[in-house]
């Protein structure tokens, strides 16, 4: 199940991999994402996920000539303090 919802404040301090969900809690629905930021959400079940049939239509559909496969995690990704920190501040 997916989840999105509006962050709280953060500090330059704060560990963004934390939820940081607002007081009282907002919500979004994944239609509401879509509408408000342009994120869309597949759920995509294959275990090999660089030939999944899904992604290859998603790929033809969205006019994609390229994919990416990244897993995000300290044990697959080199230097994941550094490049999960970095993307926070993409973000800020």
């Amino acid at each position: 199940m997916v989840q999105a919802w509006y962050m709280g404040d953060l500090s330059a301090d704060d560990d963004q991999r934390l939820p940081h969900k607002t007081e009282p809690f907002e919500e979004l629905s994944l239609d509401q994402l879509k509408e408000r930021t342009g994120c869309l959400y597949w759920k995509i079940e294959d275990e090999d996920v660089e030939n999944s049939p899904l992604v290859e239509k998603i790929r033809q559909e969205r006019g994609y000539n390229y994919k990416d496969v990244i897993t995000v995690s300290p044990d697959k990704l080199e230097n994941y303090e550094t490049k999960v920190s970095a993307e926070r501040e993409s973000l800020i």
